[in-house]
Protein backbone atom coordinates (compact mmCIF):
# COMPACT_ATOMS: atom_id res chain seq x y z
CA UNK A 1 0.00 0.00 0.00
CA UNK A 2 1.57 3.25 -1.10
CA UNK A 3 0.52 6.83 0.24
CA UNK A 4 -0.19 9.68 -0.74
CA UNK A 5 3.22 11.07 -0.09
CA UNK A 6 5.95 10.89 -2.74
CA UNK A 7 8.44 9.02 -0.99
CA UNK A 8 11.13 7.00 -3.01
CA UNK A 9 11.56 3.47 -2.73
CA UNK A 10 13.51 2.00 -0.16
CA UNK A 11 13.27 -1.72 0.08
CA UNK A 12 16.47 -2.80 1.70
CA UNK A 13 18.53 -0.72 -0.15
CA UNK A 14 20.93 2.11 1.13
CA UNK A 15 20.02 5.69 1.01
CA UNK A 16 22.38 8.57 1.32
CA UNK A 17 22.73 11.24 3.74
CA UNK A 18 23.60 14.57 3.56
CA UNK A 19 27.19 13.73 4.86
CA UNK A 20 29.39 10.73 3.58
CA UNK A 21 27.01 8.05 5.44
CA UNK A 22 24.31 5.49 4.70
CA UNK A 23 21.17 4.58 6.22
CA UNK A 24 20.00 0.66 6.03
CA UNK A 25 18.15 -2.10 7.00
CA UNK A 26 19.95 -3.64 10.30
CA UNK A 27 20.65 -7.24 9.82
CA UNK A 28 21.28 -10.03 12.64
CA UNK A 29 25.36 -9.42 12.13
CA UNK A 30 24.94 -5.90 13.40
CA UNK A 31 22.96 -6.51 16.84
CA UNK A 32 26.04 -6.46 18.87
CA UNK A 33 26.94 -2.96 17.66
CA UNK A 34 23.21 -1.87 18.05
CA UNK A 35 23.12 -3.17 21.62
CA UNK A 36 26.20 -1.64 22.21
CA UNK A 37 25.36 2.10 20.87
CA UNK A 38 21.55 1.85 22.58
CA UNK A 39 23.61 0.72 25.39
CA UNK A 40 25.73 3.74 25.76
CA UNK A 41 23.09 6.73 24.72
CA UNK A 42 20.47 5.28 27.23
CA UNK A 43 22.41 3.96 30.25
CA UNK A 44 20.41 2.43 33.20
CA UNK A 45 17.71 1.40 31.13
CA UNK A 46 19.23 -2.13 29.94
CA UNK A 47 22.44 -3.72 30.30
CA UNK A 48 24.01 -4.85 26.99
CA UNK A 49 23.01 -8.40 27.26
CA UNK A 50 19.68 -7.76 27.82
CA UNK A 51 19.22 -5.63 24.52
CA UNK A 52 21.55 -8.19 22.81
CA UNK A 53 19.18 -10.88 23.76
CA UNK A 54 15.79 -8.61 22.64
CA UNK A 55 17.49 -7.99 19.46
CA UNK A 56 18.30 -11.44 19.13
CA UNK A 57 14.10 -12.68 20.57
CA UNK A 58 12.71 -9.83 18.94
CA UNK A 59 11.56 -6.59 21.14
CA UNK A 60 7.69 -5.53 22.54
CA UNK A 61 6.84 -3.70 19.44
CA UNK A 62 9.18 -5.38 17.13
CA UNK A 63 12.27 -7.33 16.16
CA UNK A 64 15.34 -6.39 14.02
CA UNK A 65 13.01 -5.83 11.51
CA UNK A 66 12.47 -2.44 12.69
CA UNK A 67 15.84 -0.99 13.24
CA UNK A 68 18.30 1.29 11.06
CA UNK A 69 21.39 1.97 10.98
CA UNK A 70 24.17 4.94 9.61
CA UNK A 71 26.88 4.21 8.51
CA UNK A 72 30.29 6.60 7.63
CA UNK A 73 33.36 4.37 6.76
CA UNK A 74 32.20 1.15 7.64
CA UNK A 75 31.34 2.03 11.18
CA UNK A 76 27.71 2.71 13.00
CA UNK A 77 27.42 6.41 13.73
CA UNK A 78 23.04 6.45 14.46
CA UNK A 79 20.59 3.89 14.68
CA UNK A 80 16.39 4.19 15.22
CA UNK A 81 13.69 2.07 15.13
CA UNK A 82 10.48 2.88 13.33
CA UNK A 83 7.73 0.45 14.45
CA UNK A 84 4.63 -0.48 12.34
CA UNK A 85 1.92 0.07 14.59
CA UNK A 86 -2.13 0.30 14.47
CA UNK A 87 -3.55 3.61 15.94
CA UNK A 88 -7.05 4.67 17.09
CA UNK A 89 -8.05 8.12 16.33
CA UNK A 90 -11.15 9.68 16.39
CA UNK A 91 -13.01 6.34 15.07
CA UNK A 92 -10.23 4.89 12.85
CA UNK A 93 -7.28 2.58 13.09
CA UNK A 94 -4.44 4.75 11.05
CA UNK A 95 -0.98 3.35 10.34
CA UNK A 96 1.48 4.29 12.47
CA UNK A 97 4.94 4.63 13.21
CA UNK A 98 6.52 4.07 16.41
CA UNK A 99 9.48 6.14 16.23
CA UNK A 100 12.26 4.92 18.80
CA UNK A 101 15.62 4.85 19.93
CA UNK A 102 16.72 7.72 17.83
CA UNK A 103 20.68 7.21 19.04
CA UNK A 104 24.34 9.00 17.93
CA UNK A 105 27.60 7.87 18.49
CA UNK A 106 29.29 9.56 20.80
CA UNK A 107 31.99 10.48 17.69
CA UNK A 108 28.90 11.96 15.29
CA UNK A 109 27.05 13.64 18.03
CA UNK A 110 26.41 17.69 17.19
CA UNK A 111 26.80 16.86 13.15
CA UNK A 112 23.31 16.37 11.77
CA UNK A 113 23.18 12.55 12.30
CA UNK A 114 20.16 12.92 14.60
CA UNK A 115 18.04 15.21 12.36
CA UNK A 116 19.18 12.93 9.25
CA UNK A 117 17.98 9.88 10.87
CA UNK A 118 14.76 11.56 11.95
CA UNK A 119 14.09 12.24 8.07
CA UNK A 120 14.72 8.75 6.71
CA UNK A 121 12.27 7.19 9.71
CA UNK A 122 9.80 9.66 7.95
CA UNK A 123 10.61 8.80 4.51
CA UNK A 124 10.58 5.05 5.43
CA UNK A 125 6.62 5.54 7.22
CA UNK A 126 5.53 7.55 3.91
CA UNK A 127 6.72 4.51 1.97
CA UNK A 128 4.87 1.96 3.76
CA UNK A 129 1.68 4.05 3.99
CA UNK A 130 1.74 4.86 7.40
CA UNK A 131 -0.35 8.07 8.25
CA UNK A 132 0.82 9.26 11.57
CA UNK A 133 3.73 8.70 14.00
CA UNK A 134 4.31 9.19 17.45
CA UNK A 135 7.83 9.14 19.70
CA UNK A 136 8.82 9.95 23.42
CA UNK A 137 10.99 12.39 23.12
CA UNK A 138 14.26 13.08 24.41
CA UNK A 139 14.04 16.56 23.90
CA UNK A 140 10.73 18.01 22.75
CA UNK A 141 12.41 21.24 20.76
CA UNK A 142 14.09 19.31 18.79
CA UNK A 143 11.17 16.61 17.65
CA UNK A 144 9.00 20.00 17.57
CA UNK A 145 11.32 21.32 14.68
CA UNK A 146 11.31 18.39 12.59
CA UNK A 147 7.23 18.06 12.78
CA UNK A 148 5.89 16.40 15.77
CA UNK A 149 3.78 18.20 18.18
CA UNK A 150 3.23 17.68 21.93
CA UNK A 151 0.24 16.28 22.07
CA UNK A 152 0.14 13.42 25.29
CA UNK A 153 -0.76 14.93 29.01
CA UNK A 154 -1.62 13.34 32.52
CA UNK A 155 -2.13 14.34 35.70
CA UNK A 156 -0.30 12.21 38.50
CA UNK A 157 -2.32 12.00 41.40
CA UNK A 158 -1.25 10.47 44.83
CA UNK A 159 -3.87 9.88 47.63
CA UNK A 160 -5.27 7.97 50.50
CA UNK A 161 -7.42 5.31 49.45
CA UNK A 162 -10.30 6.23 51.46
CA UNK A 163 -10.51 9.77 50.31
CA UNK A 164 -11.38 8.43 46.69
CA UNK A 165 -15.12 8.55 46.78
CA UNK A 166 -18.82 8.48 44.79
CA UNK A 167 -17.39 5.29 43.46
CA UNK A 168 -18.85 1.74 43.04
CA UNK A 169 -19.06 -1.58 44.45
CA UNK A 170 -15.76 -3.34 44.26
CA UNK A 171 -16.28 -6.13 45.71
CA UNK A 172 -17.35 -8.12 42.44
CA UNK A 173 -13.79 -7.30 40.97
CA UNK A 174 -11.34 -10.35 40.91
CA UNK A 175 -8.00 -11.23 40.35
CA UNK A 176 -7.38 -12.56 36.98
CA UNK A 177 -5.81 -15.88 36.01
CA UNK A 178 -3.60 -17.19 32.80
CA UNK A 179 -7.35 -18.01 31.50
CA UNK A 180 -8.33 -14.26 31.76
CA UNK A 181 -5.87 -13.01 29.24
CA UNK A 182 -7.88 -13.56 26.04
CA UNK A 183 -10.93 -11.86 27.91
CA UNK A 184 -8.45 -8.47 28.93
CA UNK A 185 -7.40 -8.23 25.10
CA UNK A 186 -10.62 -8.55 23.83
CA UNK A 187 -12.14 -5.62 26.45
CA UNK A 188 -8.69 -3.69 25.55
CA UNK A 189 -9.72 -3.58 21.84
CA UNK A 190 -13.22 -2.78 22.51
CA UNK A 191 -12.80 -0.25 24.24
CA UNK A 192 -9.51 1.06 22.62
CA UNK A 193 -11.38 1.77 19.11
CA UNK A 194 -13.86 3.85 20.86
CA UNK A 195 -10.53 6.57 22.09
CA UNK A 196 -7.98 8.64 20.77
CA UNK A 197 -4.63 7.47 21.13
CA UNK A 198 -4.74 3.53 22.24
CA UNK A 199 -2.78 1.24 20.23
CA UNK A 200 -3.87 -2.40 18.73
CA UNK A 201 -2.01 -4.74 20.97
CA UNK A 202 0.18 -7.57 19.76
CA UNK A 203 0.42 -11.01 21.76
CA UNK A 204 3.61 -9.42 22.19
CA UNK A 205 2.97 -6.87 23.62
CA UNK A 206 0.18 -8.15 26.12
CA UNK A 207 2.90 -10.17 27.58
CA UNK A 208 4.78 -7.06 28.71
CA UNK A 209 1.91 -5.83 30.18
CA UNK A 210 0.25 -8.74 32.16
CA UNK A 211 3.56 -11.16 32.91
CA UNK A 212 6.06 -8.18 34.03
CA UNK A 213 7.46 -8.45 37.12
CA UNK A 214 5.69 -7.64 40.33
CA UNK A 215 2.64 -7.25 37.58
CA UNK A 216 -0.56 -7.71 39.12
CA UNK A 217 -4.11 -7.80 37.06
CA UNK A 218 -7.72 -7.26 38.58
CA UNK A 219 -11.08 -7.23 36.30
CA UNK A 220 -14.66 -5.87 36.78
CA UNK A 221 -16.36 -9.12 35.14
CA UNK A 222 -19.94 -10.05 34.37
CA UNK A 223 -20.53 -11.97 31.52
CA UNK A 224 -17.29 -10.79 29.80
CA UNK A 225 -14.59 -9.15 31.14
CA UNK A 226 -15.92 -5.33 31.26
CA UNK A 227 -12.50 -3.32 32.50
CA UNK A 228 -8.99 -4.30 33.96
CA UNK A 229 -6.75 -2.65 35.98
CA UNK A 230 -2.74 -3.34 36.04
CA UNK A 231 -1.23 -2.26 39.62
CA UNK A 232 2.10 -2.66 41.34
CA UNK A 233 2.36 -3.22 45.22
CA UNK A 234 4.94 -0.76 46.16
CA UNK A 235 7.18 -1.41 49.29
CA UNK A 236 7.87 1.42 52.11
CA UNK A 237 9.58 1.08 55.23
CA UNK A 238 6.80 2.66 57.11
CA UNK A 239 3.29 1.31 56.64
CA UNK A 240 1.47 4.97 56.20
CA UNK A 241 3.34 5.04 53.00
CA UNK A 242 3.04 2.00 51.44
CA UNK A 243 2.53 2.61 47.55
CA UNK A 244 -0.22 1.12 45.57
CA UNK A 245 1.04 1.87 41.84
CA UNK A 246 -2.40 1.70 39.27
CA UNK A 247 -0.02 1.38 36.01
CA UNK A 248 -3.35 1.01 33.60
CA UNK A 249 -7.29 1.31 34.14
CA UNK A 250 -8.99 0.42 30.69
CA UNK A 251 -12.77 0.37 30.95
CA UNK A 252 -16.15 -0.20 28.06
CA UNK A 253 -18.68 1.46 30.05
CA UNK A 254 -18.57 3.96 32.86
CA UNK A 255 -20.19 1.06 35.56
CA UNK A 256 -17.00 -0.99 34.95
CA UNK A 257 -14.76 2.35 35.70
CA UNK A 258 -16.86 2.69 38.62
CA UNK A 259 -16.28 -0.77 40.17
CA UNK A 260 -12.64 -0.67 39.49
CA UNK A 261 -12.31 2.16 41.30
CA UNK A 262 -14.24 0.76 44.21
CA UNK A 263 -11.82 -1.78 44.33
CA UNK A 264 -9.05 0.94 44.71
CA UNK A 265 -11.31 2.84 47.44
CA UNK A 266 -11.33 -0.61 49.63
CA UNK A 267 -7.82 -0.78 49.81
CA UNK A 268 -7.33 1.36 52.78
CA UNK A 269 -6.09 -1.20 54.90
CA UNK A 270 -3.26 -2.79 52.90
CA UNK A 271 -2.12 0.30 51.15
CA UNK A 272 -2.10 3.46 52.38
CA UNK A 273 -1.42 5.63 49.65
CA UNK A 274 -2.35 5.25 45.98
CA UNK A 275 -0.53 6.61 42.61
CA UNK A 276 -2.17 6.76 39.51
CA UNK A 277 -1.77 9.15 36.27
CA UNK A 278 -5.15 10.04 34.91
CA UNK A 279 -6.14 11.29 32.11
CA UNK A 280 -7.66 14.95 32.26
CA UNK A 281 -10.97 13.99 31.02
CA UNK A 282 -10.95 11.99 34.06
CA UNK A 283 -11.73 15.02 35.75
CA UNK A 284 -9.97 12.91 38.63
CA UNK A 285 -9.37 15.40 40.70
CA UNK A 286 -13.23 15.88 41.58
CA UNK A 287 -13.25 12.32 42.92
CA UNK A 288 -11.30 12.95 45.61
CA UNK A 289 -12.13 13.93 48.69
CA UNK A 290 -8.86 15.13 49.83
CA UNK A 291 -7.44 16.12 46.41
CA UNK A 292 -3.97 16.97 47.63
CA UNK A 293 -1.52 15.05 47.93
CA UNK A 294 -0.34 13.37 51.64
CA UNK A 295 2.51 15.53 53.22
CA UNK A 296 1.70 18.50 50.54
CA UNK A 297 3.95 21.83 50.64
CA UNK A 298 1.46 25.29 49.79
CA UNK A 299 2.31 25.86 46.42
CA UNK A 300 1.66 29.88 46.82
CA UNK A 301 0.39 31.33 49.81
CA UNK A 302 -2.98 29.39 50.34
CA UNK A 303 -3.04 27.33 46.70
CA UNK A 304 -1.94 23.45 47.21
CA UNK A 305 -0.48 20.86 44.70
CA UNK A 306 -3.36 18.36 43.81
CA UNK A 307 -1.75 16.53 40.47
CA UNK A 308 1.54 17.04 39.00
CA UNK A 309 0.97 17.49 35.08
CA UNK A 310 3.34 15.39 32.73
CA UNK A 311 3.78 15.40 29.00
CA UNK A 312 3.93 12.50 27.01
CA UNK A 313 4.33 11.45 23.43
CA UNK A 314 4.33 13.71 20.27
CA UNK A 315 2.34 13.42 17.40
CA UNK A 316 3.14 13.84 13.47
CA UNK A 317 0.34 13.96 10.73
CA UNK A 318 2.56 11.73 7.83
CA UNK A 319 -0.31 12.07 5.51
CA UNK A 320 -2.40 15.21 6.03
CA UNK A 321 -5.06 14.23 3.51
CA UNK A 322 -5.25 10.34 4.55
CA UNK A 323 -5.15 11.47 8.40
CA UNK A 324 -8.92 14.22 7.16
CA UNK A 325 -10.46 12.10 4.74
CA UNK A 326 -10.20 8.53 6.64
CA UNK A 327 -10.82 9.85 9.80
CA UNK A 328 -14.56 8.75 10.66
CA UNK A 329 -15.63 10.51 13.83
CA UNK A 330 -16.06 13.90 13.72
CA UNK A 331 -18.14 16.08 16.59
CA UNK A 332 -21.79 17.68 15.23
CA UNK A 333 -20.65 20.42 13.10
CA UNK A 334 -22.23 21.97 9.94
CA UNK A 335 -20.99 20.77 6.50
CA UNK A 336 -18.21 23.66 6.05
CA UNK A 337 -15.68 24.14 2.63
CA UNK A 338 -12.21 25.86 4.02
CA UNK A 339 -8.65 25.83 2.86
CA UNK A 340 -5.85 24.40 4.19
CA UNK A 341 -2.54 24.89 3.89
CA UNK A 342 0.51 23.16 5.74
CA UNK A 343 3.98 23.84 6.37
CA UNK A 344 6.44 20.97 5.99
CA UNK A 345 9.71 20.85 4.75
CA UNK A 346 10.34 17.04 5.04
CA UNK A 347 7.10 15.98 3.40
CA UNK A 348 6.32 18.34 1.18
CA UNK A 349 3.28 16.70 -0.08
CA UNK A 350 1.54 17.53 2.57
CA UNK A 351 1.78 21.27 2.10
CA UNK A 352 -1.07 21.16 -0.34
CA UNK A 353 -2.55 23.91 -0.22
CA UNK A 354 -6.14 21.60 -0.09
CA UNK A 355 -9.60 22.74 -0.23
CA UNK A 356 -11.06 20.83 2.53
CA UNK A 357 -14.89 19.79 2.59
CA UNK A 358 -16.80 18.47 5.19
CA UNK A 359 -20.69 17.31 4.34
CA UNK A 360 -21.39 16.53 8.20
CA UNK A 361 -19.89 13.20 8.59
CA UNK A 362 -16.98 12.76 5.87
CA UNK A 363 -14.30 15.15 4.91
CA UNK A 364 -13.27 14.96 0.74
CA UNK A 365 -9.73 16.94 0.33
CA UNK A 366 -8.74 17.75 -2.65
CA UNK A 367 -5.05 19.70 -3.86
CA UNK A 368 -5.84 22.99 -5.62
CA UNK A 369 -6.87 26.72 -5.13
CA UNK A 370 -7.44 26.84 -1.75
CA UNK A 371 -11.05 28.12 -0.23
CA UNK A 372 -12.02 30.54 2.22
CA UNK A 373 -11.12 30.83 5.07
CA UNK A 374 -7.99 29.58 4.92
CA UNK A 375 -6.37 27.86 7.74
CA UNK A 376 -1.97 27.77 7.38
CA UNK A 377 -0.04 26.35 10.34
CA UNK A 378 2.84 23.90 10.40
CA UNK A 379 2.92 20.03 10.53
CA UNK A 380 3.62 20.57 14.44
CA UNK A 381 0.70 22.53 14.97
CA UNK A 382 -1.60 20.51 12.30
CA UNK A 383 -1.09 17.52 14.45
CA UNK A 384 -1.86 19.40 17.52
CA UNK A 385 -5.52 20.27 15.86
CA UNK A 386 -6.43 17.33 14.83
CA UNK A 387 -5.64 15.33 18.49
CA UNK A 388 -7.56 17.50 19.88
CA UNK A 389 -4.42 18.98 22.26
CA UNK A 390 -5.20 22.59 20.87
CA UNK A 391 -8.50 23.86 19.39
CA UNK A 392 -8.14 26.17 15.89
CA UNK A 393 -8.97 29.50 17.86
CA UNK A 394 -5.98 28.61 20.99
CA UNK A 395 -3.71 27.72 17.81
CA UNK A 396 -4.62 31.16 16.46
CA UNK A 397 -4.56 32.80 19.69
CA UNK A 398 -1.06 31.08 20.51
CA UNK A 399 0.87 32.43 17.16
CA UNK A 400 1.15 28.98 16.39
CA UNK A 401 -1.76 28.90 13.52
CA UNK A 402 -3.38 31.76 10.65
CA UNK A 403 -6.43 32.14 9.41
CA UNK A 404 -7.66 34.42 6.70
CA UNK A 405 -11.62 34.51 7.07
CA UNK A 406 -13.93 33.64 10.18
CA UNK A 407 -12.13 30.57 11.49
CA UNK A 408 -15.58 29.69 13.96
CA UNK A 409 -16.75 27.05 11.61
CA UNK A 410 -13.00 25.44 11.45
CA UNK A 411 -12.68 25.67 15.04
CA UNK A 412 -16.11 24.09 15.64
CA UNK A 413 -14.99 20.35 13.37
CA UNK A 414 -11.52 19.99 14.90
CA UNK A 415 -13.27 20.11 18.80
CA UNK A 416 -12.81 16.67 19.93
CA UNK A 417 -14.20 15.37 23.02
CA UNK A 418 -11.49 12.68 23.84
CA UNK A 419 -8.28 13.60 25.04
CA UNK A 420 -5.09 11.54 23.36
CA UNK A 421 -4.22 9.03 25.51
CA UNK A 422 -1.64 6.30 24.81
CA UNK A 423 -0.78 4.01 27.41
CA UNK A 424 2.15 2.23 25.64
CA UNK A 425 5.81 3.41 26.01
CA UNK A 426 7.81 2.55 23.27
Amino acid sequence: MRSHLDCPSLARTAVALHDPAMIRNAEHDDIPDLASLWTRAFPGERTLEQRMRHLETGGVFGGIESAYLAERSGRMVGAFRAYALSQHMHGTAFRMMGLASVAVDESARRRGVGRQLCEQAVRIACERGDTLSVLYPFRPGFYHALGWGMTGELHAHRFRPESLARTGDGSSVTRAGPDDAAGIAACYSRAAADTNGLIARTPRIWRSHLEGESTHVYTAAGETIRGYMIVRFGRSASPDEKPLFVREIVAQDHEAYETLLGWIAAQRDAWRLVHYDASPDERFEHRLSEPRSPGFQPARYLWAPVARLIRGPMLRILDVRSALENRQRWPAAAPVRFGLGVIDPLVPANEGPFQVDFDGSRAVVARGRAARPLLRLPVAAFAQVFAGEVSVREALNLGIAECDGDAAAVDSLFRVDRCFRLLDEF
